[in-house]
């Protein structure tokens, strides 16, 4: 390692540390997947299932501005299976987000949970890891087509470029999610992460994901919605047709089943006390007020 990624390395790691979203016991926790994964799962550890929202949370994060408006979508199994090369462009009240490169999916977004995840246990923008530790954190079980889609979503994410004009700041930055990677035969994996998201826990602008919640969430509209709602206030009212925006669902398909698919998703929030309550009202504005237990 040159002198150069070191300063780098401790730079971010020293801005991990003032971020004020993360515990320091959540940052002092052990830094290999598979210990958490042991102690985590040991029945003697495990909490009631009623409320997933009391055990220790298991961190993650996202800038605040890729909560609201998102490089990724909700896509169907032929649609991951056929991704052209695309330039699109989301807007809303936030800003305006240009995206080069496969689109990404919410499988995508959770191997970058992952990778940030082992990014704050490591305490370094670049380091090494395997597959299966990104598969324990994701709790998905090995396999050698899940290690092919976890190598694929890594390529696809150092190839996405994210160009992106936030209103408030009046100020537009572009960057790759991911500077790169090296995988071997044995699927041990060096990973560097871009600059641009240290530069985002500089500002302060940092929304905890808890990933152990996220991966119990059945459906992908229901991991958009968490991913949306995690930097929004506890009680929150937006119409849908912007919902559906934020989280780059299609909306050429009909009203009803556009409400049906969300109300499910909201359902699924609830049952997990996300959610104390989330309704679409006859003016399409979906309402929701966040569980106690959810931190704002």
């Amino acid at each position: 390692m040159t002198l150069s990624s070191r300063e780098n390395n401790e730079e971010l790691y020293a801005i991990i540390e003032r971020a004020k979203t993360l515990s320091l016991n959540d940052i002092g926790r052990q830094t290999k997947a598979k210990e958490i994964s042991e102690k985590e799962n040991h029945p003697k550890n495990n909490t009631s299932r009623k409320n997933p929202l009391q055990k220790q949370s298991t961190s993650s994060f996202l800038p605040n501005e890729l909560t609201r408006i998102s490089p990724f979508f909700v896509m169907s199994k032929f649609e991951m299976g056929h991704r052209p090369l695309e330039k699109r462009v989301s807007e809303n009240s936030w800003g305006k987000m240009e995206i080069q490169g496969e689109r990404l999916s919410i499988f995508d977004e959770g191997i970058l949970l992952a990778i940030l995840r082992l990014s704050l246990l490591k305490k370094s923008s670049s380091f090494s890891t395997t597959i299966n530790q990104i598969l324990t954190i994701l709790g998905t079980s090995p396999g050698r087509n899940t290690y092919h889609s976890v190598w694929s979503s890594i390529k696809r994410l150092g190839a996405t470029t994210i160009s992106l004009y936030v209103k408030d700041e009046k100020k537009e930055s572009f960057t790759h999610i991911l500077a790169g990677g090296i995988c071997d035969d044995k699927y041990n994996i060096t990973i560097s992460i871009n600059r641009f998201f240290g530069e985002m826990f500089l500002k302060g602008l940092i929304t905890n994901i808890d990933i152990d919640f996220r991966s119990n969430l059945k459906g992908d509209i229901s991991k958009a919605l968490y991913r949306f709602y995690r930097s929004q206030p506890a009680n929150y009212e937006i119409h849908l047709q912007k919902l559906c925006n934020a989280i780059n669902l299609d909306q050429s398909q009909k009203k009803f089943r556009l409400r049906e698919k969300i109300n499910k998703a909201l359902n699924e929030l609830k049952l997990n006390h996300f959610l104390a309550a989330g309704i679409i009202n006859e003016k399409d504005h979906v309402v929701t007020k966040k569980g106690e237990g959810v931190k704002v």
